[in-house]
């Protein structure tokens, strides 16, 4: 996507700059060959391969000839999820934290009690062994692209979560709207079999309550 251009600052030979407004096809138009564009993110990843993380790269353009000004680590990134997946699949998480109108970080502890709360990583004992809850920066993040990939359940969530977060919901839909999606989204047999597993019971328990379970009482059940 080519962005639009307002302004054009230009060298003054002898010293100096002037700016010129742009319209028209020159506000529009493509600065870069794709040749161009191609060498220059080939050439960022090389920079990113060599520090070994994210680089901010400041960068320049002479008679089709590439230079790299400077280059220093990104450090106004989000942290990353903890730990990473080590596959070359897509994931997508949503924080358990906003789910529970919990926006702002909360204490180890406080992740501790979440991930009791949502066992879904019910054998694990290390920080870096969890999968479906991994966190960063105080908060803690749910995997949904075990369920993701049934087309069913892609419909359904960004409903469920409109009622939690609109702007969350939106995401949702966005992701599952990207031409790429279907190729890259992580795909395991099992998953039908574990998910029903998980939910069966939860479903079995929510009727058995709604149907059989009288509220009458509850109240003073709870403060005695």
């Amino acid at each position: 996507m080519i962005g639009h251009k307002k302004l054009a600052i230009f060298p003054i030979k002898g010293g100096g700059t002037t700016k010129e407004e742009l319209t028209g096809e020159k506000a529009i138009s493509q600065v870069m060959r794709e040749s161009q564009i191609i060498s220059l993110a080939k050439l960022r990843m090389k920079i990113e391969e060599y520090y070994g993380r994210l680089q901010d790269i400041e960068w320049c353009m002479e008679k089709d000839e590439l230079y790299i000004a400077q280059s220093r680590p990104i450090t106004s990134l989000f942290p990353l999820l903890e730990p990473l997946p080590k596959d070359n699949a897509l994931h997508a998480y949503i924080s358990v934290n906003h789910f529970q109108v919990m926006t702002e970080p909360i204490s180890p502890l406080g992740i501790d009690m979440l991930r009791i709360i949502f066992p879904l990583d019910t054998e694990v004992r290390n920080e870096s062994d969890y999968k479906f809850l991994t966190s960063a920066a105080g908060r803690i993040y749910i995997d949904l692209s075990d369920v993701l990939q049934f087309k069913k359940l892609r419909k359904t969530l960004p409903s469920f979560f409109e009622n939690v977060d609109v702007l969350l919901s939106k995401a949702l839909i966005e992701l599952v709207q990207r031409q790429d999606f279907n190729d890259r989204i992580k795909r395991k047999k099992h998953i039908r079999t574990a998910l029903l597993k998980y939910m069966g019971p939860i479903v079995f328990n929510t009727i058995k309550n709604l149907i059989y379970k009288k509220p009458e009482g509850s109240i003073d059940f709870m403060e005695h």
